[in-house]
């Protein structure tokens, strides 16, 4: 049900945009921005290589790698020891074990990780042993249900290579439902990998270019170019491609300035060093100076001269254009803000052919595009991210911005032929008491092919507040019968058959929800988030049986709550309840002492 009516007072929403101290940091398509500057990609293999030899490995377009952390709360780093890549909703994660070569303990060490998502992964067929690039491995497959799930399925693909005297262990977790796609794929991944001692014994670096490995200091210079960049990191508390700007401004201008310097080296070195003026004009871009953000166009485009096949540069000069109308808009240069908005966007719509997945580059285009007024534009950008994952809040909340905004414009909400984000614009109208807006947009997105589960708890709701009893009982009835009921499915049909007025029916439903979230506590170790709903539910039945004037059941319902509050506001609350039936039931003087009691704890303001 609604848990409170949102209220909005939303101003200019293009103003509100176009202040925001940071746009999102640079983005990461194809520029590995959170990779080592020493790494490189064979865009005809799709072959991601460290250049300090240490692993190569063939990737799906797209793909890229993450920083890590060694320790939790730690910044995310890259380090030498734990390689996570990821790209179309997917993840594998390659380790190293120092003094570990023995495939099967390495593979023993990869279902050891895999099990912290699927706690009972059990092995699925048989473990085999194979060859990968001339090194000794074994490979399996495991089945078993995501934790905190209650049941749904899911798999680890785990593996063990040995690497000379190391070794690397191998694992992705993928849901059910993707596994006829990427069962064979992560396979192939993980064929591919070769270790230090495989890149050594082939020459080296893997494929580095003849200069690269010539430059006696070329090398050097990346490394403490990355150094830089990864200090700055540690001391912002965040990787750099998310834009945290807390950290000491001194700090960051001088690793900013170090990182300007050491690239500026390597193209000394090589001055056909692509990759070193991309990483210029990020670090440039990072200087945070419309002299850093024309010098870093000036970078891409030397980039663009010796290489104009290279798509990676063209979301590194998107983000110079965007700090510089980013400035504009800060001096309220409309003018030349738009067209540098104009020129960003372009090149992220570049960008996006070449990976029309990034969640980084539909964030920016959507980001632009609000700042540029251009609202059907930024829709449809955050809907393509959201119709992917409908639990990133982030982007839920910026397409509710842009719901209030056209409402502010007097505009019909239109989401295309994007389903969820119709079933966000249903719910959008449902808070705002619109229930025939609201269903007339689920109906959209059921006719787009939503899966019908997703709405039916939402449209119950909707159906319950126009008192079309009927039709709300039924959505929960098929909720409730498309998988196994939780907690909250009996809550909210219970709180329908208060609505409807019979109780009996909601107290059963309330009773069944205590029961479950009870059966919770005893069996799930992370319980603490559960006591608050549970005491919730206790509340909603002793308000019911108050409604059904079974007063003793209602007072043994928050005298259960009330053991397990702490003295306090809340306890109060409760004490007054516990007043209110006394009364009710004709009891004056336990009403007269609970009432003291919650004056006591927290004096009641009208008095």
């Amino acid at each position: 049900m609604k848990g409170g009516r949102e209220k909005s007072h939303l101003g200019d929403l293009r103003k509100a945009t176009a202040l925001l101290s940071v746009f999102t940091a640079m983005v990461a398509m194809g520029l590995q921005a959170s990779s080592s500057p020493a790494e490189a990609r064979d865009a005809a293999q799709a072959t991601w290589r460290d250049m300090k030899g240490l692993i190569a490995i063939d990737l799906p377009a797209g793909w890229r790698r993450e920083p890590t952390t060694r320790t939790w709360g730690a910044a995310p780093e890259m380090n030498d020891e734990l390689f996570l890549f990821s790209g179309e909703g997917q993840k594998i994660q390659i380790s190293r074990v120092r003094k570990l070569n023995d495939p099967s303990k390495l593979l023993s060490e990869a279902l050891k990780y895999a099990r912290f998502g699927l706690p009972n992964a059990k092995l699925d067929g048989k473990i085999v042993d194979k060859a990968v690039n001339g090194s000794p491995a074994c490979w399996a497959v495991y089945k078993g249900t995501w934790i905190g799930t209650g049941g749904i399925p899911g798999w680890a693909f785990c593996g063990g290579v040995a690497d000379g005297e190391d070794g690397l262990f191998f694992y992705s977790l993928i849901g059910d439902d993707d596994l006829p796609v990427w069962k064979d794929k992560i396979e192939a991944i993980f064929d591919s990998i070769k270790g230090r001692s495989v890149l050594a014994s082939a020459g080296g670096q893997a494929g580095a270019a003849p200069e690269e490995a010539k430059a006696g200091n070329l090398q050097g210079y990346l490394d403490e170019a990355e150094k830089a960049r990864l200090d700055l990191e540690k001391a912002s508390g965040l990787a750099l491609k998310y834009g945290r700007r807390d950290v000491d401004q001194t700090v960051r201008q001088e690793a900013v300035k170090k990182m300007i310097a050491l690239y500026g080296k390597v193209i000394e070195l090589d001055p056909k060093a692509t990759l070193a003026y991309l990483r210029r004009a990020e670090s440039l871009i990072e200087s945070g100076t419309s002299d850093g953000y024309d010098k870093a166009l000036a970078d891409a485009e030397k980039v663009v001269a010796l290489d104009p096949g290279n798509k990676d540069i063209y979301a590194v000069r998107a983000e110079a254009w965007a700090r510089k109308a980013e400035s504009a808009l800060a001096e309220r240069d409309r003018k030349r803000a738009d067209e540098f908005l104009g020129k960003a966007l372009a090149d992220y719509e570049i960008a996006l052919k070449e990976e029309p997945d990034s969640r980084d580059i539909l964030l920016r285009i959507g980001d632009l595009s609000v700042a540029r007024g251009d609202l059907d534009r930024a829709l449809t950008a955050y809907a393509a991210i959201y119709e992917k994952d409908r639990y990133d809040n982030k982007v839920g909340d910026m397409i509710q911005n842009i719901f209030k905004e056209y409402e502010r414009q007097n505009r019909p909400i239109d989401c295309g032929n994007a389903p969820r984000t119709w079933k966000l614009a249903a719910d959008f109208h449902y808070f705002r008491d619109r229930y025939d807006l609201a269903l007339q947009c689920y109906d959209r997105a059921l006719g787009l092919g939503l899966n019908p589960a997703e709405i039916w708890f939402s449209r119950s709701n909707v159906y319950a507040e126009k008192g079309d009893f009927t039709n709300a009982l039924a959505d929960a009835d098929k909720l409730m019968k498309s998988g196994r009921p939780s907690m909250i499915d009996y809550k909210n049909r219970g709180e329908i058959y208060v609505k409807k007025g019979d109780l009996d029916k909601a107290i059963s439903d309330f009773s069944t929800a205590i029961k479950l979230q009870l059966k919770d506590l005893k069996s799930d170790v992370v319980w603490e988030g559960k006591v608050g709903p549970l005491l919730d539910l206790y509340e909603t039945r002793a308000d019911t049986y108050a409604a059904n004037k079974d007063w003793g059941r209602a007072i043994d319902d928050l005298k259960t709550i009330e053991k397990r509050l702490m003295d306090g506001a809340a306890k109060a609350v409760i004490f007054r309840k516990m007043a209110k039936v006394y009364q009710d039931m004709g009891d004056a003087k336990n009403a007269a002492i609970y009432l003291e009691k919650a004056r006591a704890l927290y004096p009641d303001p009208k008095r």
